[in-house]
């Protein structure tokens, strides 16, 4: 995981701009606490709420998807999740 949590595709899904800390300062985007400064915590932290509540998901689509892939994990489908369309990362 601690790869995943310093992709750079992880860290623009979390708007780092120097790679020790992030853009939005608002505490709404972030699950952990300390997610603007630790992708690794703000990694483990969205997982652990994809599988608790899974309408999470809804909220960050395209973290769920990076996550997914990069760690091969599948979250429980929220009934939110499907009925929309998620853009495919490469």
């Amino acid at each position: 995981m601690m790869k995943a949590s310093s992709s750079p595709i992880w860290l623009a899904l979390l708007h780092y701009n120097d790679k020790e800390s992030s853009e939005i300062t608002s505490t709404d985007f972030f699950i952990h606490e300390q997610g603007a400064v630790n992708p690794s915590l703000e990694m483990s932290a969205t997982i652990e709420a994809f599988f608790k509540t899974p309408k999470e998901q809804c909220r960050f689509p395209a973290r769920k998807v990076f996550i997914e892939k990069q760690l091969e994990l599948k979250f429980p489908t929220s009934n939110l999740m499907k009925n929309s369309t998620l853009i495919e990362m490469v």
